[in-house]
């Protein structure tokens, strides 16, 4: 199966592949409002066009319908700002990354994915670094100036861990923002994740070839505990849907089905991905840190329980990668006690 489709998603408008884009210009990132039968989304543009300005759509996010996501709106042919006074130019190879996130989440799930072929540039030239556009998440430079540049990535170090996984470590980042850039040849792949919409088997294979370079820690069950993030970030709801004291309970009651309860954030990314790798069974609320099951082994099953924003109900991202590699996916719903402990019971094969 080439994609995991939510229901009633469409496939990707552009077959998956790889383009080597010479003399490739990258777009500045602009947006703006978008209001349509009577809802108010957003559209933007920053994309990829070739030498004669023309639009790679390989290089475009699908949009698929996320009110909160925006509308990719790039033209069809661009005039190129060639000449004196144009964009500064990337000698050599690059590979072009899609929009570049700093919340480990959606960087695991979105950009991540958009490096799956591997590092061996297309025509035997090495890749020389990576070209991304920003995210297309949170504020948007209003014009050119100072701070808006392209310019070298500031990497936190579970970015650099992660890029070391899929084979780019050490490579330069550019992050195209309200300027656009020139490049001698740009690789540009297919992106096998739309989020809430589809996973593709790239991804998955992605994955599965990053995890495959860690040994597995021997851990048959483990638990993803949220409290100490959350406990740092009291003050921010946006990041806290979940009680101390429901947290306080999976822990208890994850330690008592004979899980390994762990707190992700105090671990390097290789340390996470060994657990992941070898555990048979993977618990958490939902959210980014139950996205790291990706690494598991296929035939792992992954017990997602709900929080205040999705109390009853599975994160569609989350079923999703489940089924994309391979998992079982079990859902509990928030602050069930009974329902927890028994599900994860039997999760681990021990007596209700």
């Amino acid at each position: 199966m080439p994609f995991s489709l939510r229901a009633g998603a469409v496939p990707p408008a552009v077959p998956p592949g790889v383009l080597l884009v010479e003399d490739a210009l990258v777009t500045r990132f602009v947006r703006g409002p978008l209001r349509m039968a009577g809802q108010t989304l957003r559209w933007m543009s920053g994309a990829v066009h070739d030498a004669e300005g023309r639009l790679v759509p390989l290089s475009q996010r699908d949009w698929d319908g996320d009110e909160h996501a925006p509308v990719a709106a790039d033209p069809a042919a661009v005039v190129r700002p060639d000449g004196p006074g144009g964009p500064d130019r990337l000698a050599g190879t690059w590979h072009y990354a899609g929009h570049w996130t700093r919340h480990f989440g959606h960087f695991l799930v979105e950009t991540v994915p958009n490096l799956w072929p591997e590092p061996e540039a297309t025509g035997g030239e090495p890749v020389a670094g990576l070209v991304a556009h920003r995210s297309c998440y949170g504020p948007a430079p209003a014009a050119p100036g100072r701070g808006d540049r392209t310019r070298p990535a500031d990497l936190w170090p579970w970015q650099e861990e992660l890029l070391d996984l899929a084979g780019y470590g050490g490579m330069p980042v550019e992050i195209v923002r309200a300027q656009p850039r020139l490049v001698d040849r740009l690789r540009v792949a297919s992106r096998p994740v739309l989020l809430k919409s589809r996973v593709g088997a790239d991804a998955v294979t992605l994955w599965q070839r990053m995890a495959a370079s860690v040994q597995p820690a021997g851990e048959p069950a483990v638990f993803l505990s949220r409290a100490r993030f959350h406990a740092e970030n009291a003050d921010d709801e946006l990041k806290v849907r979940v009680e101390a004291r429901w947290e306080e309970q999976m822990e208890r009651l994850a330690g008592a089905a004979g899980f390994t309860v762990v707190h992700p954030e105090t671990l390097s990314v290789r340390e996470q991905v060994a657990l992941l790798r070898g555990a048979r069974v993977v618990a958490g609320s939902a959210g980014s840190a139950l996205h790291l099951a990706v690494f598991a082994e296929p035939g792992t099953t992954v017990v997602e329980v709900g929080d205040q924003r999705t109390p009853d109900s599975p994160l569609p991202s989350q079923r999703l990668l489940d089924e994309a590699c391979g998992h079982t996916s079990l859902f509990v719903p928030y602050a069930d006690e009974q329902a927890l402990a028994r599900v994860l019971e039997q999760a681990v094969g021990a007596p209700s």
